[in-house]
């Protein structure tokens, strides 16, 4: 029964068993990591960038680096996501192609589940939200995996150094 009325509770949430299942299994392997002297290893790591040929999404470890972003003088646009959501997933390719095509602006991705201070500072209720950032300050934002919206967003914000979609016919 309980077991049951979990469930229920965490469908509602738009969870399952096995996700929370497999967040606990991996808890347990982060605490078990040891060196051999007793001592936990470092978990120092570079901050990570979505490459792709010609444009990139920067991945946000922390508040002075989405400052940062900001403070270079070019419209950025923040893409709130979790790992769990699945409609993150799914826009995830257009946000990598809108920085291929929109050179004069900063795409990056912020983890609500990894720094959830970003995502409370910057009143984040849903997933995925799209802030666009203009000398430090929201000027625009879009909730949903909508990627019209999200190409209308760029291309508002754009100083238009896009390149031009191609037009096709019909017959």
């Amino acid at each position: 029964m309980k077991r049951l009325l979990s469930l229920l509770i965490l469908c509602s949430l738009g969870l399952s068993m096995q996700t929370i299942e497999g967040a606990s299994k991996k808890t347990t392997k982060k605490s078990s990591r040891k060196k051999s002297n007793g001592k936990k290893k470092s978990s120092k790591r570079k901050a990570k960038t979505t490459s792709t040929k010609k444009g990139k999404v920067v991945v946000v470890k922390n508040k002075a680096h989405l400052n940062d972003l900001m403070g270079q003088g070019k419209p950025v646009m923040v893409k709130y996501k979790a790992e769990w959501c699945g409609a993150c997933t799914m826009i995830a390719k257009d946000f990598e192609k809108l920085a291929q095509e929109f050179k004069d602006m900063i795409f990056a991705e912020v983890d609500v589940d990894k720094t959830p201070k970003i995502s409370d500072e910057h009143k984040v209720r849903a997933m995925p939200t799209i802030h666009v950032f203009k000398d430090g300050k929201k000027v625009d934002e879009t909730i949903g995996a909508n990627k019209d919206l999200l190409r209308n967003l760029a291309v508002k914000h754009s100083a238009g150094k896009a390149k031009k979609a191609k037009k096709t016919r019909r017959k």
